[in-house]
C-alpha cells in the first residue's frame, strides 16, 4: 500500500462569501486606538481596513469560519513620497483600525500591502515575499493581500493568490517552536513578484526561481498541543506541479536547534489553488521518539532472547507506539555488527541489516524473510541502521534510512515509506530505535494486539506481543 503522508486532498476552505463576512461584523469590537507621541517632523495616522472576502487569520466555529485581522498585524501603507509605512492593527476584528507614523505634509497612498515588508516596491509594482520570517511573537497566516484605499481613510483588502496549509502534528513535547521549510526545485516561493489588476483584483504570475534562495519559503512557528501550521503562498490558478521537500527544525525553550525532518520529498504535487482559497495538505505526523522512555517506563515490555548466548545479535528488545507510529527498542551485540571489507562501509553489510515482521490480522500470513521464522507475517520492514567507513567505528543513521523499506502483505510492491533509526554506543552494547508509520500497515487501531519478531543476519528473536496505544 503507498503510504502518501503528504498528498494533496481535494478540500477548498471556500467560505468567503459575503454571509458569513456579514455574521462577522456585527460583533465587532470597538478599536482601541493607541496613544502615539511621535517624534518630531512626524505625525500619526490612523486608517480603517476591512476585508472584503476573506482572512488573516481563522478559526473554526461550527460549521462557520470567523474571518478576522489579528491585533498586532502588519501592514505596508504607500504614501505620497513615494515609500511604504508600516501600520500597526489595533485590534482583532474583521475590520479594524490601523495607526503609523509618517513625516508631516506626507498623505496617504491608494494602495496597502499584507504583510508589511521592507522590501514592498509599489513604485515598480512589486510584492515581496521574504525567504524566511519568524512569526513566534505573533502568529499569523500572512496570506498575502493588497488593499485599495477608498473614501476617507478606509482601505479594503482582497487576496493576491491561494495557498497551501501545512500541518505538523505529534511534535514531541520538548519543543516549542518550528522552523518549517518547503522548497521545489525549480519554481519560485519566495522573493520579488510582479503584481498587476486582473478582474478587479490584484495578483501575480507563476515563474521560476532565479536563485535557490527564491525556491524556498520558511516560516518559524509556535508549536501548540505538538501542533504547527504553515501557510504558504501560491499564484492562483496556476498548476503548482512537481514534488515539494520538506525540512523542520526544532527549538526547545532554550532556542537550541534539532533536526526532526531533513528534506522529506512529499508523495505528489498540490496543483491548483483558486484565488482567496486554502488548501490543506494531509498533516504530516513527526516522529516522537524523543517522547519515548526507554529505560524507566514499566508499561513498555521488555523481550528477551532467550537462546543463542553470545553468538547473538539483539540481545533483547522492546516495543510500544503513539497514535501514528510503532517504535522498537534494540540492544545489539557491538561485536557483531558486520563492517563490508570490499565497499569500506557498515552500511552495506549484509550482516549489518534487521528485518522486523508483524502479525495482526486473522487470516493466512506468508515468510517475512531475514531468518525471521514461520509464515504468519502480515508485513515486513527492513531497515539498515548503521553507517561509517571507517572500520572499528561504528556510526549510527538519525533519520530516515533510504534503503529502508515496509511491504503489507509481505512480499508485494514497496510502498515508497521509509523507517526511521537513530541510535548510540554504550560499553560493549549498541542501542537501536526506530519509528515504522502505522499507516504503513494498514492503520491498525488502538488496542489492536501485533506480534512482532526481529532478526539480524538471520538471528531472529523470540515473538513479542504490543497492543497498540
Amino acid at each position: 500500500m503507498e503510504d502518501r503522508i503528504m498528498k494533496k486532498i481535494a478540500l477548498f476552505f471556500s467560505a468567503l462569501c459575503a454571509c458569513l463576512l456579514f455574521s462577522c461584523t456585527q460583533e465587532l469590537a470597538t478599536p482601541q486606538e493607541p496613544e502615539i507621541s511621535p517624534e518630531p517632523g512626524m505625525q500619526t495616522v490612523t486608517i480603517t481596513a476591512s476585508i472584503a472576502e476573506t482572512k488573516t487569520s481563522y478559526a473554526e466555529s461550527g460549521s462557520d469560519l470567523i474571518f478576522s485581522w489579528t491585533a498586532g498585524d502588519e501592514i505596508s501603507v504607500y504614501c505620497s513620497d513615494n515609500n511604504f509605512y508600516t501600520f500597526t492593527a489595533n485590534s482583532t476584528a474583521a475590520t479594524t483600525t490601523f495607526t503609523g507614523v509618517v513625516p508631516d505634509g506626507v498623505t496617504l497612498g491608494s494602495r496597502a500591502f499584507f504583510p508589511a515588508d521592507a522590501n514592498h516596491d509599489l513604485h515598480d509594482y512589486k510584492y515581496h515575499i521574504p525567504e524566511s520570517k519568524d512569526l513566534t511573537s505573533h502568529p499569523s497566516a500572512e496570506i498575502p493581500m493588497i488593499g485599495n484605499k477608498g473614501e476617507g481613510n478606509a482601505y479594503s483588502f482582497t487576496h493576491c493568490c491561494g495557498a497551501t496549509k501545512l500541518t505538523l502534528i505529534n511534535i514531541p513535547s520538548k519543543f516549542v517552536s518550528v522552523q518549517i521549510s518547503m522548497s521545489h526545485p525549480s519554481l519560485k516561493l519566495s522573493g520579488t513578484f510582479g503584481v498587476f489588476t486582473d478582474e478587479g483584483f490584484w495578483r501575480w504570475n507563476p515563474t521560476g526561481a532565479s536563485t535557490d534562495s527564491e525556491k524556498i519559503f520558511s516560516r518559524k512557528v509556535v508549536v501548540s498541543d505538538h501542533t504547527a501550521s504553515i501557510y504558504v503562498p501560491y499564484a492562483s490558478g496556476s498548476d503548482w506541479w512537481g514534488n515539494n521537500t520538506i525540512s523542520v527544525i526544532g527549538y526547545d525553550s532554550l532556542d537550541n536547534p534539532t533536526t526532526l525532518i531533513s528534506s522529506k520529498t512529499m508523495g505528489s504535487s498540490i496543483g491548483t489553488i483558486a484565488r482567496a482559497h486554502v488548501k490543506p495538505l494531509t498533516p504530516l505526523p513527526l516522529v516522537n521518539l524523543l517522547d519515548v522512555d526507554w529505560t524507566d517506563d514499566v508499561a513498555i515490555p521488555l523481550f528477551t532472547v532467550s537462546y543463542g548466548g553470545s553468538s547473538m545479535r539483539i540481545l533483547d528488545w522492546k516495543g510500544t507506539s503513539d497514535d501514528y507510529y510503532i517504535y522498537l527498542w534494540y540492544r545489539i551485540n557491538k561485536s557483531k555488527i558486520a563492517y563490508d571489507d570490499t565497499l569500506l562501509t557498515y552500511d552495506s553489510s549484509d550482516a549489518s541489516y534487521i528485518y522486523i515482521g508483524f502479525d495482526y490480522i486473522d487470516a493466512a500470513g506468508a515468510s517475512a524473510g531475514g531468518g525471521i521464522q514461520g509464515s504468519v507475517w502480515d508485513a515486513r520492514a527492513f531497515v539498515r541502521p548503521f553507517t561509517g567507513t571507517t572500520k572499528g567505528t561504528i556510526e549510527f543513521k538519525d533519520g530516515y534510512d533510504a534503503s529502508s523499506y515496509v511491504q503489507k502483505p509481505v512480499s508485494t510492491t514497496l510502498s515508497g515509506v521509509k523507517v526511521y533509526t537513530t541510535g548510540y554506543i554504550v560499553g560493549s552494547d549498541a542501542f537501536v530505535a526506530i519509528a515504522i508509520p502505522r499507516s504503513s500497515l494498514g492503520s491498525p487501531s488502538s488496542g489492536t494486539e501485533v506480534d512482532v519478531q526481529c532478526a539480524m543476519n538471520y538471528y531472529y528473536t523470540d515473538t513479542g506481543t504490543i497492543t497498540l496505544k
